[in-house]
């Protein structure tokens, strides 16, 4: 079960889950704070691979010698470099 969650929450949920129903709404709660920060992590974790693929990007226009480009590109990857 333990899909990342912390300690004190997966204790929680062990402690609630044997009450069953009675607590559905609880273990609701803790299911979704759960889920929104995978969702967090997720966004990050894009912002991260799309500042990657800019670094590939940059270094491709400079082998082609293509200077415009990367300094396009740079310019990209300051920006995406705000959100990590």
């Amino acid at each position: 079960m333990c899909k990342r969650l912390s300690l004190e929450v997966m204790r929680t949920y062990l402690r609630q889950r044997e009450r069953g129903d009675e607590v559905a709404a609880e273990q609701k709660v803790l299911f979704q704070a759960h889920a929104e920060e995978v969702e967090e992590q997720i966004c990050r974790l894009k912002a991260r691979q799309r500042y990657l693929h800019g670094k590939v990007t940059y270094w491709d226009a400079r082998m082609s010698n293509d200077m415009e480009a990367a300094k396009q590109i740079a310019a990209q990857n300051k920006e995406i470099a705000k959100e990590l």
